[in-house]
């Protein structure tokens, strides 16, 4: 794998410099109220916490789902989905140079965007959900959880897309994962390379 998601690196202020859009009080109280699984959340007197670099991808979708007003414990569930497909796209191995001033980086070309992945997540009611779409090609049905599958019952899959089509129309936010996952991860080689 091109990094390993799992291993604690990052301090808080390293995370903050990652993601600059996320405040130091915002971070504390989801670290605090176990938001979500970041790293060594508990580390013991005198010890700093640490981030992993999946927690660091999580905490990049968390702030963006809840900067759309998804609800800290709503954008948590989905959190893990989007882990999922962070793994999956870091598997793939995605494309790396090393730019002119030393540092690992995940290109974006016009050539290459078409083939990340997007996600929407929907609202409907007081209910959030999260769709993956594995397929940019031409798919417009998205792949749903087994959550709601099951929520939904025994279905055929044009019920799943009458569904979905009529969720994504109540509430829908287009959330690209593949180049947010790699924006986040480009973050972290630059910090690495001691550029941030």
């Amino acid at each position: 794998m091109l990094i390993d998601l799992e291993s604690p690196l990052y301090s808080q202020s390293d995370v903050l410099k990652m993601l600059p859009a996320l405040k130091a009080k915002q971070l504390q109280n989801w670290s605090d109220r176990g938001i979500l699984d970041a790293g060594d959340q508990k580390p013991g007197k005198g010890s700093r916490r640490k981030y992993t670099p999946a927690g660091v991808i999580g905490l990049d979708f968390l702030q963006k789902a809840t900067d759309f007003g998804v609800p800290p414990s709503n954008a948590m569930d989905m959190a893990q989905d989007y882990l999922d497909a962070a793994a999956e796209f870091l598997d793939s191995n995605p494309e790396v140079i090393t730019r002119t001033d030393g540092c690992r980086w995940i290109p974006f070309r016009p050539g290459n965007m078409d083939k990340f992945r997007r996600a929407t997540i929907t609202r409907h009611g007081n209910e959030y959900f999260f769709f993956l779409d594995n397929d940019r090609a031409d798919t417009p049905f998205a792949e749903l959880s087994p959550d709601l599958k099951e929520k939904l019952g025994e279905c055929d899959d044009e019920t799943y897309r009458r569904f979905n089509e009529r969720i994504r129309l109540s509430f829908g936010i287009t959330v690209e994962v593949d180049y947010r996952i790699a924006q986040t991860v480009n973050r972290m080689f630059l910090l690495e390379a001691g550029m941030i």
